[in-house]
């Protein structure tokens, strides 16, 4: 331990005196959790992986349903650009050029144009 003479005719520090071994401190060991905590993790671990694919089968139904949309105003106006997308699904300026661009993968969609003034129309229409 470190020692302070705090007197006023003597303000010293003296150095830390070695530690005895009871002075140490001991490794406290803990007994394995119980089957109880461990089935409880198990259980945790299976609804959260349960849920986790409900909520991916919710979010690529809703694509698909979005996608569908999109191709339906696209064969109905023979024309679709971002903010069409936009519109009709309600997502926000990246996601429907994710969507645009799926379709074009699909080669569902045929895209025309350069950086400003992007449009799609539908594959099957004469160009």
């Amino acid at each position: 331990m470190l020692k302070i003479d705090m007197t006023e005719e003597n303000k010293t520090i003296s150095p830390p005196t070695p530690a005895s071994p009871a002075d140490k401190p001991t490794e406290t060991t803990f007994p394995p959790p119980p089957a109880v905590v461990n089935d409880f993790n198990t259980q945790f671990k299976d609804k959260l992986t349960e849920l986790r694919g409900q909520a991916n089968e919710t979010r690529q139904k809703k694509a698909r349903e979005n996608l569908d949309k999109i191709m339906e105003y696209a064969l109905k106006t023979q024309k679709v650009v971002n903010d069409d997308v936009e519109r009709i699904t309600g997502v926000k300026d990246a996601q429907a050029t994710k969507y645009l661009n799926t379709l074009v993968k699909q080669g569902k969609l045929v895209k025309f144009g350069k950086t400003a003034n992007i449009f799609y129309k539908p594959a099957s229409l004469p160009r």
